[in-house]
């Protein structure tokens, strides 16, 4: 027990101290304690104020500073609740405990002190109005925010696994420093669609990561074929099937077989025999129509290349012009020479 004596100062007494003695100028503080006078002085010495922690007691024929309790319990923790404010922390005796605004500092003190009545201090301190950074709840999501502040908006996301439904997916930092409740975001658990069924293009490639709902599968054209129309995706759905794949790819390197014929998209212009193809655009040749070629968009990309062409069903291997006349029985093609794929 830690003890500081202090000094009373008696005199002069007041009129109302005096009165049951009046033939006594100076009063014993023994008398003045016996009397039940004495107990007037605890927690300040009378004249001289005693540290926090400490009553004044009698100690002999004056009176003492007394440590009688554990400062870590005298002050109830937490410390009393500061509109938008949070205790930051308490220091190592834990009679001092010091706040943090939420948002923005306004004025006064971040600190308020235990007194050794056990109530905290009157705290001064003022801040910009604010949320908590403890959002509302939902479950099976993550909020996501930046700022507390007010007008500020919390964002809820479904969990890795689980997928969005239905309900209102945004919580607002209110004036009076509350979030709204008017989230209802409900996610539940995602499906999982199965790989075997993801759909198989030709003449691509596919990538993905995850087979579960809502999750894509990427396809692109190899390397030796073109782009020629369809969408590049498929993704899992609620049912657990994966949507429709409408992509062509078209050979640029080989002839594709097809059950409508034959498909090369390449700009091979040698026939078999290692003759140059002759134009298609030529003046002599009877295929100078776009919807002959039907992979192409316009004749000058069709030009002299070996193609298969439509006017005959299933579409004939490629082929091209070896020689042009303007005897039709004088004009000469070959198929090119271009492998299976």
């Amino acid at each position: 027990m830690v003890t500081k004596l202090c000094e009373l100062n008696i005199a002069p007494l007041s009129s109302n101290i005096l009165s049951p003695y009046p033939n006594f100028i100076h009063i014993s503080a023994q008398m003045l304690y016996s009397e039940g006078i004495g107990e007037k002085l605890a927690g300040s010495c009378w004249d001289h104020n005693c540290p926090d922690f400490t009553v004044c007691e009698r100690s002999g024929d004056s009176f003492a500073c007394i440590l009688n309790v554990d400062p870590k319990k005298r002050c109830a923790q937490p410390a009393p609740t500061i509109p938008f404010a949070s205790v930051n922390s308490y220091n190592e005796s834990g009679d001092v405990a010091v706040y943090t605004c939420n948002a923005a500092y306004l004025s006064g003190s971040p600190n308020i002190s235990c007194r050794a009545n056990g109530e905290w201090t009157e705290s001064t301190l003022q801040c910009e109005a604010a949320c908590s950074d403890h959002p509302p709840k939902r479950p099976n999501t993550i909020a996501i925010f930046f700022t507390s502040q007010v007008d500020s908006e919390v964002l809820y996301i479904c969990i890795k696994g689980y997928r969005y439904r239905s309900g209102h997916m945004v919580s607002v930092c209110q004036n009076d420093g509350t979030w709204s409740t008017n989230v209802t975001i409900i996610c539940t658990v995602a499906v999982n669609c199965s790989a075997s069924d993801l759909p198989d293009v030709f003449g691509t490639e596919r990538d993905y990561n995850d087979t579960t709902e809502g999750s894509l599968a990427i396809y692109e054209c190899k390397s030796t074929y073109i782009y020629y129309s369809g969408n590049f995706s498929v993704e899992c759905q609620e049912n657990g099937q994966w949507t429709t794949i409408s992509l062509v790819c078209l050979p640029t390197a080989c002839v594709q077989t097809t059950s409508n014929g034959y498909i090369y998209q390449g700009n091979l212009r040698l026939s078999e025999s290692g003759q140059t193809c002759l134009p298609f655009t030529h003046t002599l040749s009877n295929y100078y129509d776009i919807s002959k070629f039907p992979y192409d968009a316009t004749m000058d990309d069709v030009d002299n290349k070996c193609r298969p062409t439509s006017d005959m069903t299933p579409f004939s291997r490629p082929w091209c012009y070896v020689q042009l006349s303007i005897f039709p029985l004088k004009r000469k093609w070959e198929y090119c020479a271009i492998p299976d794929c």
